[in-house]
């Protein structure tokens, strides 16, 4: 958290029609300038799993795995927020100095940050009713320049009307390598300011009567549901069970792991029926064809072991931008591929490669944000090793990002 934006900043509120739209509440009969009310409200990680009330959004059923702080974090320098009505038509992109996001006092526990995220918005943008229910959505995008993008492609007062399949049909996107600039592979880092892209949104409904009594930044109207922010990455994760094994002969374990064929670029808002009113687990990649490229390479980190992770097992981490189902054609030379490299005692290394069609019940279909690929190696001693996967969730269990 950085101090700077611990203090209460909210300037005059700029236009967000830059196009002479006449349905642009500044063009409307009637608008008045400081005519402003005031919000507030929590941002959350998209958790799927036990920690919400259902698992409707996540037809899939996939298992669940807890989150680090470092794959939770949000800059909070670095977030966008949009205001779209009811119809999720966007009304609004905030400058910003038109919010404010603060650390809740009292958070003790390392593993989480809360936060708190204030805004304040002409009341002309909730239409002229006074009475009865009045229904938004918010929307917003965190951690754009978190890959080490200086100029991602992000968002700005020209969308004015757009819906959420407009937006995201946009595939405005942040660049990824895969590779920090020690050439070592891309993780997430608090201390070192890789942060993960996401996105979330969030419908409402509050009274007239509620939204024009929140005129002072003291008291704003609360809205009770979190945006839940879901990652634009996808995260690949392997499993040595040959080290340790008591069949291995040579004592023979992986020694690196990469991915052959990755997209250079990842989309902030996906495509998806179901990401409209509320953020929702997706099952295929947001992309441009463009941004694929089957000889890129994503390397993995070198093996660690972790006391308590995996029964003592050595694992590999990877962090990629999604790739679309159209790659996954077994009949293609596109797909994506495992390379695993191992070394025994006698000073033997190999090179073991793996298409990632090759999995079969249900097969690897396409590399989707929010998921962990997990894939276990064995290996037969007669003949060659052996990959089994899992894909799950990844929520946060007790490691929460919330803007409580």
């Amino acid at each position: 958290m950085r101090a700077a934006i611990a203090g209460l900043a909210l300037l005059g509120a700029g236009s967000s029609c830059v196009n002479d739209n006449s349905l642009c509440p500044e063009d409307q009969p009637g608008y008045r300038d400081g005519n402003d009310v005031w919000l507030s409200l929590s941002i959350t990680n998209y958790e799927p799993g036990p920690a919400r009330a259902s698992r409707a959004t996540d037809p899939e059923g996939h298992p669940e795995e807890v989150s680090t702080p470092d794959e939770n974090y949000i800059d909070t320098d670095d977030v966008t927020l949009m205001l779209l009505d009811g119809n999720g038509l966007v009304m609004k992109v905030f400058g910003r100095d038109e919010f404010v996001v603060s650390e809740t006092s009292g958070t003790t526990d390392n593993d989480r940050r809360d936060y708190d995220l204030k805004f304040k918005v002409n009341r002309a943008y909730f239409g002229s009713a006074t009475t009865g229910n009045i229904s938004f959505r918010l929307l917003m995008v965190a951690n754009s320049r978190g890959t080490d993008d200086a100029a991602p492609q992000t968002f700005g007062p020209d969308l004015f009307a757009y819906n959420v399949p407009r937006l995201a049909a946009l595939h405005r996107s942040f660049s990824y390598t895969g590779t920090t600039a020690g050439a070592q592979p891309w993780t997430p880092s608090i201390a070192a300011g890789r942060h993960i892209p996401m996105a979330g949104i969030r419908s409402y409904t509050v009274s007239a009567t509620a939204l024009d009594a929140a005129t002072d930044a003291a008291a704003p109207l609360t809205l009770t549901d979190p945006i839940e922010m879901q990652r634009a990455m996808a995260k690949i994760r392997v499993i040595d069970n040959i080290a340790g094994d008591a069949s291995n002969p040579w004592e023979e374990r992986i020694t690196s792991v990469s991915l052959r064929g990755a997209s250079s670029r990842g989309s902030f808002i996906p495509e998806s029926t179901n990401w409209i009113t509320q953020t929702y687990e997706v099952e295929d990649a947001t992309w441009e064809a463009d941004w694929y490229n089957a000889a890129d390479v994503r390397a993995l980190t070198a093996p660690v072991t972790e006391a308590g992770q995996f029964e003592g097992r050595p694992y590999m981490l990877g962090y990629v931008t999604e790739c679309h189902s159209t790659v996954f054609d077994p009949n293609k030379d596109t797909v994506p591929v495992l390379v695993i490299t191992t070394t025994n005692n006698a000073g033997v290394t190999k090179t073991h490669e793996v298409r990632l069609t090759d999995f079969k019940d249900p097969g690897v279909r396409a590399l989707s944000r929010n998921h962990v690929y997990e894939f276990v190696v064995s290996k037969n001693w007669q003949a060659q090793i052996e990959v089994n996967w899992t894909a799950c969730d990844w929520n946060t269990a007790e490691t929460n990002v919330g803007f409580n």
